[in-house]
């Protein structure tokens, strides 16, 4: 091979390699990153929204059409579903979980399809076969039992629900707000786990107690109370009985979103601690590391 034949294999080579990293390239990558707004990562509101739009749609990847649920491979021998009646929940939590990146993108992009699927038609149709019996995505009125994954699901299918209701609620029946109040009420309006748990049951309750549905409102004041009196002071909650990173992630989330969705509006004085507590972590969080 001469020289002008091994430069040109050589070139090939490497535009093939090019070609073949950049189709597979999978990461995200922060386009034009502005440091005068964000000094240390350079992502502004519009890069956030990139990369919540990137997040969704590898989960789209696994999602054809309006029944197919959100579950993703996994280790068996380490996850559930172990049976089939834990299958329910593990559809609640792939539906709820990846919601959760969904509502905010959908008050931006109400029309925005991934996977040749329109997203706000999935959530929509998905939330009400919670509420069809005939549905394999059926979830049963919690009845006597304890609380379950099904509690930390729906507490997390509030705040969605609370987020973007012109997409999620509002175009539903009376009928059918009125069956999926029935059920996640069920779960909220009753027994928790004490720690951050308790936020769930409190997301449920507010948000249809908002939406004018009659709730138990001892009941959740009475675990407002426990969540407050979980607080130990400079912005460390004790997530029973451990100081982890829930304290963040629950607790100095939970609250302040609460208070912004609920809190100003009807108890203001609850509302008023949340924001002051999280005002206590900015100079002890990075302790914990």
């Amino acid at each position: 091979m001469n020289r002008f034949s091994t430069i040109t294999f050589l070139t090939i080579l490497v535009f093939c390699a090019l070609s073949s990293s950049a189709k597979s390239d999978s990461t995200f990558h922060v386009k034009k990153p502005n440091y005068k707004v964000s000094p240390l990562t350079g992502m502004t509101r519009t890069h956030w929204v990139e990369a919540a739009e990137y997040l969704l749609d590898g989960a789209f990847s696994y999602v054809n059409d309006l029944d197919d649920p959100m579950k993703f491979p996994k280790q068996h021998d380490k996850t559930y579903p172990k049976n089939e009646s834990q299958v329910p929940t593990e559809k609640l939590e792939g539906f709820c979980r990846t919601l959760f990146v969904a509502a905010p993108l959908l008050r931006e992009k109400p029309d925005l399809v991934l996977n040749n699927v329109k997203v706000a038609d999935y959530y929509r149709h998905n939330l009400l076969n919670l509420v069809d019996p005939k549905s394999p995505s059926f979830i049963k009125h919690r009845g006597n039992g304890g609380p379950s994954q099904i509690l930390v699901e729906f507490g997390a299918l509030a705040i969605s629900l609370s987020v973007v209701p012109e997409v999620l609620w509002d175009p539903l029946t009376k009928e059918q707000k009125d069956k999926l109040a029935a059920t996640m009420l069920s779960y909220g309006d009753g027994p928790t786990v004490g720690s951050n748990w308790r936020f769930f049951n409190v997301f449920v309750m507010s948000f249809f107690k908002d939406k004018g549905y009659q709730v138990n409102e001892k009941l959740m004041l009475e675990y407002l109370d426990q969540i407050m009196g979980a607080y130990r002071g400079y912005g460390w909650y004790n997530d029973s009985p451990a100081y982890d990173y829930y304290s963040m992630w629950a607790f100095q989330m939970y609250g302040p979103v609460w208070a912004e969705l609920y809190g100003n509006k009807y108890y203001p004085t609850y509302a008023k601690r949340f924001r002051a507590n999280l005002g206590d972590m900015v100079g002890n969080y990075p302790y914990m590391f």
